[in-house]
């Protein structure tokens, strides 16, 4: 996207240079601040290891059985109704891509942010307390989606008293729910809070790709 961003030169319509690039929300749909970062720095330009956890090993729905809803490229279950649609079969995909550096070459011009719901609230609609920030950087994951809404995000939601959140965070981080995976544990999937996503955008390194103009970079 950021390299047709690069070669979009000038406007079609009025032939007026291009002078700056809006995003307009919602970078960081996992509230993580991994991808926070990698969002950052595909803006500004540079190198991505877009990985979580296990070195080169993709640990998520796209390759576990269980999870039809998602397109499995290794191959799975949930691929037949995927491969209706022209989703091809691309074995050992997945773990090709946590395994291979991106190499953006961030926006030609100064770029902007607006915030969007989604930087504020994990799937933007749920708060972010203490139970499911341990949940992110935990060793579970939810396969299922019964794992995080019914069983987790439910009793959250219906009964929101101490015990009661005490009791699902247990459950959930050891395993007593059903639909839950073992995954590697990663400290850097911690989940970002709103102020956290404003100051990152003014306080990363400056830009690896030298701007065709002078003018700031971002605001």
């Amino acid at each position: 996207m950021l390299a047709t961003i690069r070669a979009a030169q000038n406007s079609p319509l009025t032939g007026a240079p291009l002078t700056a690039v809006l995003n307009t929300g919602d970078s960081a749909d996992m509230h993580s601040d991994l991808e926070l970062k990698w969002y950052i720095d595909c803006m500004d330009g540079g190198k991505i290891l877009p990985n979580s956890g296990a070195v080169g090993v993709y640990d998520g729905p796209q390759a576990w059985e269980e999870a039809s809803y998602a397109w499995q490229p290794g191959g799975g279950p949930g691929n037949a109704r995927f491969g209706d649609y022209g989703f091809p079969d691309i074995p050992n995909l997945l773990n090709e891509v946590v395994s291979r550096e991106v190499d953006s070459p961030g926006s030609p011009v100064p770029w902007y942010a607006v915030y969007g719901n989604h930087d504020s609230l994990y799937f933007g609609a749920f708060p972010v307390d203490a139970a499911l920030r341990s949940l992110a950087v935990g060793d579970k994951k939810p396969a299922l989606y019964p794992a995080l809404t019914q069983e987790y995000f439910s009793g959250w939601a219906n009964d929101p008293t101490i015990l009661t959140r005490i009791e699902h965070q247990l459950r959930t981080q050891f395993g007593q729910t059903a639909g839950m995976k073992d995954v590697p544990g990663d400290l850097a999937r911690k989940l970002i809070a709103q102020n956290w996503f404003m100051q990152a955008h003014f306080s990363t390194p400056p830009p690896l790709v030298q701007w065709a103009t002078a003018l700031p970079r971002r605001t």
